[in-house]
């Protein structure tokens, strides 16, 4: 999808018409789309029913001391440490005996029920089920009177240690919101928790303490370019544009050297979302130079270069440089995109043409998009024309679209589902719940230090999580169907404009004038070296097209002349 803008002045108010800017606030959302956020999993609060401890998730609570009968049950589980801690006790036989003891940690404090889970926590890292871990040190935490306790650093380190290898930053923000810390520092994270509490606030809205906290994070942190991330879109949600770009450069002017606490993978990743969301920014204020800089400097082989390769597009053309753009689109159109579905890169084609005063071409174009995509276009609209919005379909939709259910089945295209769950915001559901499954399925399959006893608790866990994400992933594709359905209208209502205006350009093309003479691309640049376009460009005659290679995609170039009537 192309970055929303303003029109520029030299192409009048035909030009608006024909690029459909929707202005500010509409730019910073596709900045914004690329933010990842997370329902949190549900915490049971003080007024829900009665329910063993471990079985879900829980606030802390007032009670600290022991119940009647408490006493046996915490005195049990001292000796049962003890006898762990001297090797008396196995890991599988301590985990087992653990499970079976917490059938009865209600009648036990919640420093006592603590404990317990700080100590199954650590059983659970070394059998190697490292969401499960989390969660039960989260728990641990949670249930915790004093969090901040030497007693509990262990908790602590289990979560950053498994939030180095595994997507489980919805847990991380549940804690930070339900934690309170005061002025003190999170221990093993330091100013890295600043991270997760700005998370949290930023969830209740609260711009101003999500800012200061984001920029708490400091250089070398393992979410310092994650903060600068979120920074930038705070102060891009408050028209500080400055603010944002000051921002977003910080992270491409941070060298790997001072980020080793996160993976290259990451790093790189950060990089990537930067140069889309600055090039997104420069396009906006009409610097499209330095925006089709910052596209091209995305890597090819990450998630984010076909988004670029396309966006850049817009920018290219919107620069003066058309056979750039064509190029640009060609690449888009290759076999190596064949499942992305993007009607836009049509349509912007069919306008170029017609700004060259091409209108045989425009033409062709505009009958290609109505050709390959209205079908589809009016699938979505027939599906969502039903009124059923609740998660639990549109999860079902998301399943069967990823286990290769065929379009007839689905309702609509595979392509156009397949680019709607590819998006930035369902890919981060996506992560953390494919870590969910794989820890469940491990489970059932191996069990917990080869056992297979006492597993119902840690089933209701991940069951409990995996339900909170299926619910987040349903509405994620509900919000992005509808966020597609309103392009394709903008889409059609530029197609229709289109047509009308080819009809009668053409009309007074052919009695040797030209309709919005003023507007149209009369003459090319010579120059074809622009900034950041390197050396490397391919050009294709008419008969040589339809031949791609990996390597030549973004460096294409369609050299076509304008047609425009002019001196008449």
């Amino acid at each position: 999808m192309k970055p929303k803008h303003c029109c520029l002045k030299i192409w009048g108010i035909f030009a608006c018409a024909l690029i459909a800017p929707t202005g500010t606030s509409a730019a910073k959302e596709r900045v914004k789309k690329v933010v990842p956020t997370i329902k949190p999993i549900e915490l049971k609060t003080k007024q829900s029913e009665p329910t063993k401890s471990a079985s879900t998730f829980v606030t802390k609570r007032d009670e600290n001391r022991p119940k009647s009968g408490s006493s046996k049950t915490w005195s049990t589980f001292q000796d049962l440490r003890k006898s762990y801690r001297t090797g008396l006790i196995s890991d599988e036989d301590m985990w087992v005996s653990l499970s079976k003891l917490s059938e009865d940690t209600e009648r036990l404090n919640p420093a006592q029920r603590s404990a317990i889970l700080q100590v199954q926590s650590t059983l659970l890292s070394k059998a190697k089920r490292p969401i499960l871990s989390s969660i039960y040190a989260a728990q641990s935490l949670l249930e915790s009177p004093n969090p901040l306790d030497e007693d509990y650093k262990r908790s602590w380190q289990i979560l950053r240690d498994v939030s180095r290898k595994q997507p489980i930053q919805n847990l991380l923000d549940m804690v930070a919101s339900n934690i309170k810390l005061g002025s003190r520092s999170a221990p093993i994270f330091g100013s890295d928790w600043n991270y997760f509490l700005a998370n949290a606030q930023l969830k209740e809205k609260d711009l101003a303490d999500a800012l200061k906290l984001y920029r708490g994070v400091k250089t070398g942190d393992r979410y310092y370019l994650p903060a600068k991330f979120q920074e930038s879109m705070i102060l891009l949600d408050q028209n500080d544009k400055k603010g944002a770009q000051l921002a977003l450069k910080s992270i491409l002017q941070s060298p790997i050297a001072l980020n080793r606490k996160m993976t290259g993978d990451e790093y790189y990743a950060m990089l990537d979302q930067a140069n889309m969301a600055l090039g997104r920014l420069y396009y906006e204020d009409r610097k499209f130079t330095d925006s089709i800089k910052h596209y091209r400097q995305v890597r090819r082989d990450g998630n984010q270069f076909y988004d670029s390769l396309f966006e850049q597009s817009w920018a290219l053309f919107m620069a003066g440089y058309p056979n750039h753009a064509l190029g640009t689109i060609y690449s888009v159109k290759s076999p190596f995109f064949k499942e992305t579905f993007n009607p836009e890169a049509t349509m912007l084609s069919s306008i170029i043409y017609y700004w060259m005063c091409r209108y045989d071409d425009a033409r062709q174009e505009l009958g290609e998009f109505y050709s390959k995509h209205q079908n589809a276009i009016d699938d979505l609209n027939r599906y969502l024309a039903k009124g059923i919005s609740d998660s639990s379909t549109y999860y079902r939709l998301f399943e069967d679209t990823v286990s290769g259910v065929s379009s007839a089945g689905l309702g609509m295209p595979r392509e156009l589902l397949t680019m709607a769950i590819q998006q930035d915001n369902m890919m981060f559901a996506r992560d953390q719940y494919a870590s969910v499954i794989a820890e469940s399925q491990k489970l059932d399959s191996d069990g917990i230090f080869d056992s297979r006893e006492r597993l119902d608790v840690p089933r209701r866990y991940l069951d409990k999580w995996s339900a909170s994400l299926k619910d987040d992933i349903g509405l994620r594709l509900y919000r992005e169907l509808r966020s597609l359905k309103a392009d394709y209208e903008r889409l059609y209502d530029q197609g229709q404009f289109l047509y009308v205006e080819l009809l009668m350009s053409k009309k007074d093309q052919l009695l040797g004038k030209e309709l919005h003479s003023e507007g149209k691309l009369a003459t090319l640049s010579t120059n074809e070296n622009i900034r950041s376009w390197s050396k490397k460009t391919q050009t294709w005659a008419s008969d040589n097209k339809q031949e791609y290679w990996a390597d030549e995609l973004g460096f294409h170039i369609v050299r076509v002349q304008p047609m425009c009537v002019v001196n008449k």
